[in-house]
């Protein structure tokens, strides 16, 4: 799947916006399209962003950030009639990427190192956040809730591990969904481009660019460990949707919701 214009929107302070729908499942349908949106944090939104996000018409923002994030780079929101916001931060008992993020700055970012806690977060995800997925996906099953919004700080790995949950509960095929997955990448650029100047200035010019990519860059291999993690430890991934709340029933309404036919204008 190559970037798609049609489902990016351009926000001058948020670069990973897209929609979730627009996507095909093998079964000859379609996720409706203005239903839900994925995005990297609202904190640079201008003006003209809040207002284009006022114009979607959005109920329900739910935020998978540490409260920390939440904190430090709160989200700027339409005045009028602004969204919920549901707080459901998405941890690991690895902790976060703040150590990482010093290292990064110090110029010491090691790609090993940044590999290897990332597949122990894409993991720990699977095996520790069962109940927090409940949550999430019983706002996602409520009608009433859209349109609605899933975000974190860079829209890439926590949003990107619950959408793609999203879309195995609605039937898309695997190689489609690590191919949506996989966006994050080149709509992340802009935000390299922004920051590597002042990171740089901070790392007393001991950063590398190489090494600022390996915070934007998704890797297929961290959505593959989720989905073999989710085998470990519910048998399928069949069985671990169900085991947060996405049974048979719930995937039929999440279905009835999303799904239309592929043809439709």
């Amino acid at each position: 799947m190559t970037a798609d214009p049609g489902r990016h929107l351009p926000f001058e302070g948020a670069y990973n916006f897209r929609e979730i729908g627009g996507i095909a499942t093998p079964e000859g349908a379609r996720l409706r399209r203005g239903l839900g949106y994925r995005s990297d944090h609202l904190n640079t939104l201008s003006r003209r962003d809040q207002a284009r996000l006022g114009e979607l018409g959005l109920r329900t923002i739910i935020d998978l950030r540490g409260e920390a994030e939440q904190r430090s780079r709160p989200s700027r929101l339409p005045n009028a009639q602004p969204p919920q916001v549901h707080r459901l931060p998405l941890a690991t008992a690895e902790g976060d990427e703040a150590p990482l993020r010093r290292a990064l700055l110090r110029g010491r970012l090691c790609a090993t190192q940044y590999d290897q806690f990332m597949r122990q977060q894409y993991q720990g995800y699977i095996a520790q956040q069962q109940a927090q997925f409940r949550q999430i996906f019983a706002l996602l099953s409520d009608a009433n809730r859209y349109p609605l919004l899933i975000h974190c700080t860079a829209g890439k790995d926590r949003t990107g591990l619950v959408v793609a949950l999203l879309q195995l509960a609605l039937g898309v095929g695997r190689e489609e969904i690590v191919a949506d997955y996989l966006l994050s990448g080149p709509y992340l650029q802009g935000l390299i481009r922004r920051h590597t100047p002042m990171l740089r200035l901070l790392s007393l010019f001991r950063l590398r660019s190489e090494q600022l990519q390996l915070l934007v860059e998704p890797r297929a291999e961290y959505l593959e460990l989720a989905f073999n993690r989710m085998a470990q430890e519910a048998g399928s991934s069949t069985g671990y949707l169900s085991a947060i709340g996405l049974d048979s029933a719930a995937c039929n309404r999440l279905r009835a919701l999303w799904l239309e036919p592929a043809t439709a204008d």
